[in-house]
């Protein structure tokens, strides 16, 4: 582990998904890999894996060049399709149920932010059993803006009702730092791989149980009395607008 202790008063974690929580790269390579052939795009697996976590858009980019609306909703739905079908081999990191736990029992609040849509990241998490365990989660299709822009992870924080300030963010790319950075939140890391980031986060940890010690939470505690529920998981998201933003909503 890398790096410096978060700062004191934060009472909130806004997870990254696959990669993080989630060890589903591989998987979501796969199914881009379905949608690209199924349209006549031969990749290769291992070389959509870089791009994992970025907008749909914007790795149908990057293999297909710029697609009208209707290409990438037609490569999306197959995605999201192949997905579907494979939501049963989605599986946590090892330590990720425990840790989460533990955050849970400290009266830290948790939300997921992701790229992928609502509806396939709350099929993701309860798959692993971790849906229960998140105060919210935000998903590409509830902002305009995806990754690396920090609007997912301002909505997130805006769901626990924190600020960015009482937040930490964790991801696993450079797209989940950058974020953090421009909303003013501490930044950490997770390099489980061979991953060399650009961005230089916070702090760095080889897993999830890292975090419990950047957050000087690693000798237990108790409950706190005082935890509530900020969004009741299930419910339908609701899509922040920042200043400046046009045009309608669209899955990133």
């Amino acid at each position: 582990m890398s790096g410096c202790s978060a700062p004191s008063g934060v009472r909130g974690v806004i997870f990254d998904m696959d990669g993080t929580l989630l060890d589903t790269v591989r998987l979501v390579s796969a199914a881009w890999e379905f949608a690209l052939r199924s349209l006549g795009h031969r990749v290769d697996p291992s070389e959509i894996e870089r791009f994992v976590g970025l907008p749909a858009s914007k790795i149908a980019e990057a293999f297909v060049g710029p697609s009208s609306s209707s290409s990438l909703m037609e490569l999306t739905n197959l995605r999201s399709r192949y997905l579907e079908e494979h939501a049963g081999e989605v599986r946590a990191f090892p330590e990720v149920p425990e840790v989460l736990a533990e955050l849970r029992s400290l009266g830290i609040r948790m939300a997921v932010a992701t790229s992928m849509p609502s509806s396939i990241a709350r099929l993701f998490l309860d798959s692993a059993r971790l849906l229960q365990l998140m105060d919210a989660v935000v998903g590409g299709d509830c902002v305009e803006r995806g990754k690396p822009e920090p609007d997912m992870f301002l909505e997130a924080a805006a769901r626990i009702s924190l600020s960015p300030r009482e937040v930490v963010v964790v991801g696993d790319r450079d797209y989940d730092i950058i974020p953090a950075r421009r909303m003013g939140s501490f930044s950490i890391l997770v390099v489980r791989d061979a991953y060399c980031p650009t961005e230089k986060p916070d702090a760095v940890i080889p897993d999830l149980r890292g975090l419990l010690r950047v957050l000087g939470r690693s000798g237990g505690g108790r409950r706190s009395p005082r935890r509530r529920r900020v969004e009741r998981i299930g419910s339908a998201p609701q899509p922040v607008r920042l200043k400046g933003d046009r045009g309608r909503m669209r899955e990133r």
